[in-house]
């Protein structure tokens, strides 16, 4: 009955529509449509209303964060640091310091002479100090090591060397030798250690013999002679103690580190493209089967690198020449290599030392 009675009146105001004449019916029409329009955008300007309402209300909390929070304090100048204990190691090898190096023998990269040598190794020491004094502002060095690492001098083993060298042997034996005391007095001096230990390896070059021995070689090296002798002239410097190797390798305990020091001449590299590491890597493996080594140093290639952190290669004093390009070696400035090692955290640093 409901249904019934509805239907009778939607027809009723349908008829009552179509009444209407169609003028007044199309402008009622269009008033609704002008209103459900003005509803419309009424609608999103209050949508657009809430939005920024939310965004003020997000950056009203921005800003009092930035009110609330504590400033942050500004940085002190670093004072250096004396607590730790650490000990600056220098290595000095491969100084042929009689050879000559003439620079139209090598396109003009390098020269050498014993005029250069001289300055060079003057340059070699002070800069070691240098970069200790630079150091300490990290960790307490109180400790020094100066290794004496092989081929001081070029020698006689080859006939190049005999025609060319600038001195016999023993004469540069005693050439350098002056130079390397005069070296440890001045670290001794300056260096402001309470111990500068000496330890050294003798190399392949300064032999009386024509090939290497495996056995006796320090009785054939006029390098090792030297040692000995420089050890009696320092005897009288209170905080220089030595220890000369007689052996291919040199151990030395730095701060709890067993350090192995030997030349390189017995590791054998024959120019692979992959470097001397692979048969150094090969070598240190080997040798740590009798006796483990935390930290290997070893010069005879005049190659500084220090490719991973317990094994530095020493670079030479002489710099490239004629044997260089003969072998294909890479070419690299006259350099040494100055190393820290922290008693905590072992090799720190190892870095090149420009001799020119």
């Amino acid at each position: 009955m409901k249904a019934s009675k509805r239907v009778d009146e939607l027809a009723s105001e349908i008829l009552e529509i179509q009444k209407i004449p169609a003028a007044e019916r199309l402008r009622i029409e269009a008033v609704i449509r002008s209103y459900k329009q003005k509803a419309k955008d009424a609608a999103e300007e209050r949508d657009e209303a809430l939005r920024q309402s939310e965004l003020l209300a997000s950056r009203c909390d921005f800003l009092v964060g930035l009110r609330d929070r504590t400033k942050a304090k500004d940085w002190a100048k670093p004072k250096r640091i004396k607590s730790g204990r650490a000990a600056a190691v220098y290595l000095l090898s491969d100084i042929h310091s009689e050879e000559k190096v003439e620079p139209s023998e090598v396109n003009g990269l390098n020269e050498y002479s014993l005029d250069i040598c001289d300055k060079s190794l003057k340059q070699v020491f002070s800069r070691n100090l240098m970069l200790t004094e630079d150091a300490r502002h990290l960790v307490n060095i109180r400790e020094g090591v100066l290794w004496l690492g092989g081929d001081m001098i070029s020698g006689h083993i080859h006939d190049e060397l005999r025609e060319r060298n600038q001195l016999s042997p023993l004469a540069a034996c005693r050439w350098v030798g002056q130079r390397i005391h005069s070296g440890i007095k001045f670290l001794a001096e300056h260096g402001g250690f309470d111990t500068l230990t000496i330890c050294t390896s003798h190399g392949n070059h300064g032999r009386d013999t024509i090939k290497n021995r495996s056995a006796g070689e320090c009785d054939r090296s006029y390098e090792y002679d030297m040692y000995l002798e420089l050890r009696d002239a320092t005897a009288s410097i209170k905080n220089v103690k030595w220890q000369v190797g007689s052996g291919y390798h040199n151990y030395l305990d730095i701060l709890g580190r067993n350090c192995r020091f030997h030349h390189g001449h017995k590791v054998k590299y024959g120019g692979g493209v992959g470097g001397v590491t692979v048969p150094l890597y090969k070598a240190i493996y080997a040798w740590n089967q009798k006796i483990r080594a935390d930290i290997n140093f070893n010069g005879h290639f005049h190659d500084f690198a220090s490719p991973r952190m317990d094994v530095v290669l020493n670079g030479s004093v002489i710099g490239y020449n004629s044997f260089a390009i003969d072998i294909k070696a890479n070419y690299q400035p006259p350099m040494q290599a100055f190393c820290v090692i922290d008693r905590d955290r072992g090799l720190t640093r190892a870095l090149p030392v420009f001799a020119r």
